[in-house]
């Protein structure tokens, strides 16, 4: 009977019937020709970086950074520099899942010769940066914050095997921490859904570069 058993397991595995779990794709998860995952784990809402936590870094460092205009996500997310949290206003990219598929969805129908039916790898949405930073080069000035948004869209690419990322940034201009604050955070809130409807924007026009077949 045991012989028997093992016979019948080998027989069905090489007639394709194994009960192994295959790998799901896009499709069986969420409907849609491609997934689109949110990861916003790090910079989930909106934190202010007291001076004193900015007056701790190299001042060059800092300069040169904030000129770049993308210091924040090089110099950590915990400790002080992480922040308080700020009118508890959530980083707009969180509700990136539905319009991405959606226009995922038209892409695909308008060019259905450059893209494939279905996709296996999912488009990882993450937020990268949504902080108030003290802003140390107008020391001379009242206390002025600028503030940081950042968010990424990766994706493995189908044919190609290799990752592509699209990033999108942001960097306001400074005002004091109770301009940010005032009308119950307006400022904070309008510069937000600024950004977030911006960098959302930018993402569906470059769709292609994250799912065109070559």
């Amino acid at each position: 009977m045991r012989h028997l058993t093992v016979l019948m397991a080998l027989v069905l595995t090489a007639s394709g019937c194994s009960s192994l779990p295959k790998r799901p794709n896009a499709t069986q998860t969420t409907g849609q020709p491609v997934a689109v995952t949110i990861n916003a784990r790090q910079f989930d809402e909106l934190r202010y970086v007291s001076p004193g936590a900015v007056v701790g870094q190299n001042a060059a460092y800092v300069a040169g950074a904030l000129l770049l205009g993308g210091f924040i996500t090089n110099m950590g997310s915990k400790g002080q520099f992480k922040g308080k949290p700020f009118g508890g206003i959530l980083h707009p990219a969180q509700d990136y899942q539905r319009p991405l598929e959606q226009a995922a969805v038209q892409l695909l129908q308008q060019s259905p010769s450059q893209y494939d039916k279905t996709y296996q790898y999912p488009i990882k949405v993450e937020t990268t940066e949504f902080r108030l930073i003290y802003d140390k080069l107008m020391s001379s000035q009242p206390k002025q914050y600028k503030l940081y948004f950042g968010v990424t869209a990766t994706k493995r690419l189908e044919h190609r095997r290799q990752l592509k990322e699209l990033y999108c940034s942001r960097v306001s201009d400074a005002f004091p921490l109770e301009r940010w604050r005032a009308n119950n955070y307006a400022l904070a809130k309008q510069t937000t859904q600024e950004y977030g409807e911006a960098c959302q924007q930018e993402f569906v026009s470059r769709l292609p570069e994250l799912l065109r077949i070559s």
